[in-house]
């Protein structure tokens, strides 16, 4: 199981995503609104990286147990979306994908 991996990625997704909700909210500054809550966001985010660096430390490991591919590839029972470009044409031709 690889969850010191993906507490490591959520730990520098949340300190990417408060910098950037500062950067937006720093580009609106005459908008109170949306600047406001940027600020609030980037705030709940760096609470989450507070929240997360206790149990970063209990699960902690060397960088040689990094597994090289962290998703599973698409098995034959699910559909390829190579052939139509596009997220929303890939979920759309998904739908269709078997559900357990």
């Amino acid at each position: 199981m690889h969850l010191s991996t993906y507490l490591e990625l959520l730990h520098e997704a949340e300190r990417s995503l408060a910098t950037s909700y500062r950067v937006v909210g720093d580009g609106h500054a005459p908008e109170a609104d949306l600047h406001t809550t940027c600020g609030l966001l980037a705030s709940q985010c760096d609470r989450h990286v507070t929240a997360l660096a206790p149990v970063l430390r209990r699960y902690e490991r060397s960088t040689q147990d990094r597994p090289e591919r962290l998703h599973p590839t698409a098995g034959p029972s699910w559909p390829q979306c190579e052939t139509m470009p596009g997220m929303l044409r890939c979920r759309r031709n998904c739908g269709d994908a078997p559900t357990g």
